[in-house]
């Protein structure tokens, strides 16, 4: 996306950043001649994963950001747990939670 398209429909760079992971993996993976992957980003807060088909990131219209619903075209990304630096704690019920604090990385 040009900087001039990102201006005038800025609501198309939601969730850009886990999608430059999953465009390099595509890329990657076509070098190596492998068409057919499982892309897994580990941040400080999450871990996603998206499929690759045919050299193809997966495309979906069913995402949301936070619980907001988005219907727009979007790379297919999931969450599938807390991120290598989520810190775990206790609430005040007893129960252990982790996430969404991140140790972050130095």
């Amino acid at each position: 996306m040009s900087l001039d398209s990102a201006r005038i429909k800025p609501v198309h760079t939601v969730l850009s950043g886990p999608a430059g992971g999953v465009v390099a993996s595509a890329h990657v993976a076509q070098l190596a001649g492998i068409p057919d992957i499982i892309t897994m980003d580990i941040g400080g807060t999450s871990t996603d994963i998206s499929l690759i088909r045919n050299g193809r990131p997966e495309i979906t219209r069913s995402a949301s950001l936070e619980t907001v619903p988005i219907r727009l075209p979007v790379i297919d990304i999931n969450a599938i747990g807390a991120g290598g630096g989520s810190i775990a704690w206790i609430d005040d019920g007893g129960a252990l939670r982790v996430g969404p604090m991140s140790a972050e990385a130095v």
